[in-house]
């Protein structure tokens, strides 16, 4: 990867944490290349301590080769309600290749109710 100051070709390791930050470390030195964060994280949720005092990114990033794109899922607040967010990341920059999608879903149930995606229970 070619990526900010750090100009060349690295043997890149990839990291997130449950604060939302995603590292971009050497492999071969250790120098943290990038090291994004993509928002305040959930602060026990639901009094859930399970984790740890925070949950942001929880998942296994993916790595796309062929797009040269990282995906993450980073539970977040957005307008002050507790959302997940994909995101899409070059990663040469670990920016976002486009604007980060708000998951959403619902499903009718056999009582013919409407069930909701809600962040902060599921």
């Amino acid at each position: 990867m070619t990526a900010g100051l750090y100009h060349g070709t690295h043997d890149v390791v990839y990291a997130a944490t449950e604060s939302n930050t995603i590292y971009a470390i050497d492999a071969d030195s250790g120098t943290v290349l990038l090291s994004p964060n993509f928002g305040t994280p959930i602060q026990h949720p639901l009094y859930c301590d399970n984790n740890g005092p925070n949950v942001g990114i929880n998942s296994t990033p993916v790595i796309d080769p062929t797009s040269n794109t990282l995906y993450v899922m980073v539970y977040t607040l957005q307008n002050n309600t507790p959302a997940y967010l994909l995101h899409a990341l070059d990663l040469g920059s670990l920016m976002d290749k486009v604007a980060p999608q708000l998951v959403t879903a619902s499903g009718l149930l056999t009582d013919g109710t409407t069930l909701n995606f809600n962040a902060t229970y599921q």
